[in-house]
């Protein structure tokens, strides 16, 4: 059981610095945009696209069990649903 619970808290530590990383990488790169260029240029990081997902799952399944809407992007929900 202690070998679990070690290994259970260096996953979500390491998750916990990956997601940090992740961002302060998204908020330079939108500093850049914002910015108009004239900051150092920072690519937007990839796994950003995977909260998108995440979020519309969350959102559905609010909706599902209290029957309040908090659809602020349909876009998730409209690709979830697979319409095109």
């Amino acid at each position: 059981m202690v070998k679990t619970n070690k290994l259970r808290h260096f996953i979500q530590i390491s998750m916990t610095v990956f997601l940090l990383y992740i961002g302060w990488r998204f908020y330079q790169f939108v500093l850049h945009v914002q910015s108009g260029g004239q900051l150092p240029y920072v690519s937007r990081p990839a796994a950003v696209e995977g909260f998108l997902p995440i979020s519309a799952l969350l959102g559905f399944k609010q909706w599902l069990l209290t029957g309040i809407e908090t659809f602020y992007m349909l876009a998730p929900q409209i690709d979830m649903l697979g319409h095109p």
